[in-house]
């Protein structure tokens, strides 16, 4: 049969002159090989996020990472740190500490971003990221757990072999060029699908499968959902077609990165179908920076024909995009980083099965410290096993000492029992919803006295005298969702604490 990389990787013969279908371990190494233009693109990309989710966290760092904000350090660590989390974040509760750490992360994150000292810079970002996660997990979302994964397998990857500082510094005929095939490559590709698949697995609900009501349950979340997203609840028709197509689309899409036949074509419009997946999420759901990690995670998988086929059809203008094709070969991974690659698929594969066999299949307890010391820590629950079919708002009338009563959490406007006309307004930023979700929970109670304390600390801190808050209550307005075609029912007023800020 030849040489052994010519054999078939599943051999069946065919007759005549029609090709097997199946593949040899040439084009079965070439299913997870990377283009570096495309690594390049995907560090340019992640880079750009990590800076944007820094800056956008910078206003409210006293908020969420000091002593003085919505969880002081004590209260973390005796009721929300878990055994193995760790942060450099809690060596200080002062403002001052945490702009240098950030100030830090951003330096990193430009390093990361222009491909200078790459693998170095990766690390850096990934400790300070994990570091900052853990100062506070009441603001962390699917969003920060995706660029975790991420940069922790951006470590077993060539991102910096391409338009970096890395490359220019090594010299025109330094370094490789082309893509790279290895087992960090395979475990990067297979992360990636095991998102989509494991997220798919845990939509059991028949929401997802059978009604196809998913996503007017996803879009009646009211403090998720924009202006346009409630106007497409009027598209009932609609909406059961693209609940269906999104857990198909889960389910067979990363499934096509591997088809045998044509695969650079197919896995181009699987790479830009799942970029527009995401994308058209942006008009109806507030989900942060989510969106854009995925498109970022994805444009890594652009294959190598994509560009020189850009390159063709742009002329001059896209050449260089596909300057980088070989002619010298591509610097493989060592056996220890291969081996290493390996050995932490493996792990985050147990680690998923968990969650989809209610832990029948898992990682060995004594082992799950890795998970939380190297951010590899993952669930992809996201609207599983259905979408919240409960949401609401919060009022918090507040007595002043002038005896006027306002709303604190609309800062001092006169109190409104009624509906807000969009409730994702009312939250200023993704950090604050998902904070404002979590202390809804619980679990989380613990946490409310620490948002009241804060809440009168803010306030009279700006107003005195008549204007001082004395009492106030933090009420959730619990509104359920109804069958499709149902009525909606009247909102549930829940006091959730009771302060005095005389006390």
């Amino acid at each position: 049969m030849g040489v052994a990389d010519s054999r078939p990787f599943c051999y069946i013969k065919a007759s005549g002159a029609r090709p097997s279908a199946f593949l040899g371990v040439k084009d079965f190494v070439k299913l997870f090989e990377l283009d570096y233009r495309s690594l390049a693109l995907y560090r340019v990309s992640l880079g750009g996020v990590l800076l944007y989710d820094l800056a956008a966290r910078l206003r409210e760092v006293p908020t969420f990472y000091t002593d003085s904000g919505v969880l002081p350090r004590a209260p973390l660590i005796e009721q929300f740190q878990g055994q193995w989390s760790w942060s450099i974040h809690l060596l200080s509760g002062a403002a001052p500490a945490q702009y240098f750490l950030f100030a830090l992360a951003a330096l990193c994150a430009v390093a990361f971003l222009v491909g200078y000292r790459t693998r170095l810079a990766t690390l850096a970002s990934l400790l300070l990221l994990i570091s900052l996660h853990n100062r506070n997990p009441l603001v962390v979302s699917a969003s920060d757990q995706l660029i975790r994964v991420l940069l922790f397998w951006t470590l077993f990857l060539p991102v910096g072999a391409a338009y970096s500082v890395d490359r220019a510094l090594a010299g025109p005929d330094a370094g490789p060029r082309g893509s790279n095939a290895s087992a960090g490559t395979a475990a990067f590709v297979l992360q990636i699908c095991l998102v989509y698949w494991f997220t798919a697995a845990l939509k059991s609900d028949p929401v997802w499968w059978h009604e196809g009501s998913a996503l007017y349950y996803t879009l009646s979340i009211d403090y998720l959902t924009t202006d346009f997203g409630r106007a497409m609840l009027a598209f009932p028709g609609l909406l059961r077609v693209l609940s269906v197509f999104s857990i198909v689309l889960e389910t067979v899409g990363p499934a096509l990165l591997f088809f045998p036949r044509r695969p650079w074509r197919l896995r181009t419009a699987v790479v830009f179908t799942f970029i527009a997946f995401h994308a058209s999420m942006l008009p109806f759901l507030t989900l942060g920076t989510f969106p854009f990690v995925c498109a970022a995670m994805w444009s890594s998988l652009l294959p190598p024909e994509f560009w020189e086929r850009a390159g063709e059809r742009l002329g001059s203008p896209g050449a260089w995009a596909s300057s980088l094709r070989p002619p010298t070969s591509a610097r493989r991974a060592s056996t220890a980083a291969n081996v290493l690659a390996a050995l932490f698929f493996a792990y985050v594969l147990l680690w998923n099965l968990a969650s989809a066999t209610a832990g029948r299949v898992g990682v060995p307890a004594q082992a799950e410290w890795v998970a939380h010391v190297t951010g590899l820590a993952q669930v992809w629950n996201m609207f599983a096993p259905y979408p919240k079919r409960d949401d609401g708002w919060y009022i918090i009338p507040a007595k002043l000492e002038g005896g006027t009563e306002v709303d604190l959490f609309r800062g001092g406007a006169p109190v409104n029992w009624a509906k807000p006309a969009s409730v994702s307004a009312l939250y200023p930023n993704a950090y604050w919803q998902k904070y404002l979700e979590y202390i809804w929970l619980r679990d989380y109670a613990g946490a409310r006295l620490y948002y009241a304390r804060y809440l009168c600390r803010e306030w009279n801190a700006a107003h005195g005298g008549a204007d001082a808050v004395k009492t106030f209550d933090i009420v959730y307005m619990r509104e359920d969702t109804p069958p499709p075609g149902h009525p909606e029912p009247l909102a549930e007023s829940v006091v959730v604490w009771h302060h005095d800020c005389t006390k």
